[in-house]
């Protein structure tokens, strides 16, 4: 179990222990290890009642990601992620509380918009 040799990052040098075929071998038992320690943490911020999102994009790891949260009922995304969610949330929330507000606006009719708002609805 390994990665291409050309795509290594850099922090996960201490996990490889060998080079075949232009392929890193990763070792397994620092990775059991490692995931024992994730686990502790999960069921730990569970009990704790956080919130918790797991964040995956690797299409190796989706089904995985998936079927797991499924179990544990832990939201979580495995395909795209639009970049900035989380970070600039209250940015978001108020971009899409403005859009229903100008979908409104347009059902009504009764309203007058300006052209760039009509513009920015017709885009979505």
């Amino acid at each position: 179990m390994g990665h291409k040799k050309n795509l290594l990052n850099i922090d996960m040098k201490k996990y490889i222990i060998n080079v075949n075929k232009k392929i890193h071998i990763i070792n397994l038992e620092i990775t059991l290890k490692n995931l024992n320690k994730v686990i502790k943490l999960l069921r730990n911020v569970k009990n704790l009642e956080h919130n918790l999102l797991i964040l995956c994009v690797e299409k190796k790891t989706r089904m995985f990601i998936k079927t797991s949260c499924q179990k544990l009922n832990i939201p979580y995304v495995n395909k795209r992620w639009l970049g900035g969610s989380l970070t600039n949330f209250i940015t978001l929330k108020s971009s899409i509380t403005n859009m229903n507000y100008i979908k409104i606006i347009l059902k009504n009719k009764n309203f007058k918009i300006k052209k760039k708002e009509k513009d920015f609805t017709k885009k979505n």
